[in-house]
């Protein structure tokens, strides 16, 4: 008898702040990539946007979130993160997006595999590991698809990676106190 198979990988439970954000870059993030080393990268970035943004969530349209799914689901202004407003019910085509990223990964006769899976796992691991240093001395507040539009208002352009533009707000946004040390 052959011994059982042990999973490639296990996603956080959906209703966690870690299945929210694994769910999240999932969806987000560029590739996967040959080479997920500025994939993984990114996806700390985005963890970044999520943890400011609860540190400061009213003018992010989440006033009171205690948690980032909280911020992840904010609709106060309008959707922050497309098809997450309802989470854990994602919306269709976003489900279908991630759901297919999840099966190449564990599709060991798939020739994208390999790539697939590192991709799963810098998701997870950028959602379930120790949150990066935001690399941004005033914090980094939105990323957007590179070539899109920018989020506008006072946001200020801080670096594009791995398909991502990122963005930081001018420190005088915030009262004093919010100055990172």
């Amino acid at each position: 008898m052959a011994p059982p198979l042990t999973p490639l990988f296990a996603m956080p439970l959906a209703n966690s702040d870690a299945g929210a954000m694994a769910n999240l870059f999932l969806n987000e993030a560029a590739g996967p990539h040959r080479d997920s080393t500025l994939t993984v990268r990114a996806m700390g970035w985005m963890r970044c946007v999520l943890q400011n943004r609860l540190a400061h969530p009213a003018p992010f349209g989440a006033p009171g979130a205690t948690t980032i799914t909280q911020v992840i689901k904010a609709d106060s202004f309008g959707v922050q993160f497309a098809g997450f407003n309802t989470y854990p019910a994602i919306a269709a085509a976003i489900a279908s997006n991630i759901n297919q990223k999840l099966q190449i990964a564990a599709n060991t006769s798939d020739p994208r595999q390999p790539i697939y899976l590192a991709f799963v796992k810098a998701a997870i691991a950028a959602a379930t590991g120790t949150a990066p240093v935001d690399p941004c001395p005033t914090g980094l507040y939105f990323w957007r698809t590179t070539g899109s539009a920018g989020p506008g208002g006072k946001s200020v352009f801080y670096q594009s990676l791995d398909g991502n533009d990122f963005y930081t707000l001018p420190a005088s946004f915030f009262p004093a106190p919010h100055k990172k040390k």
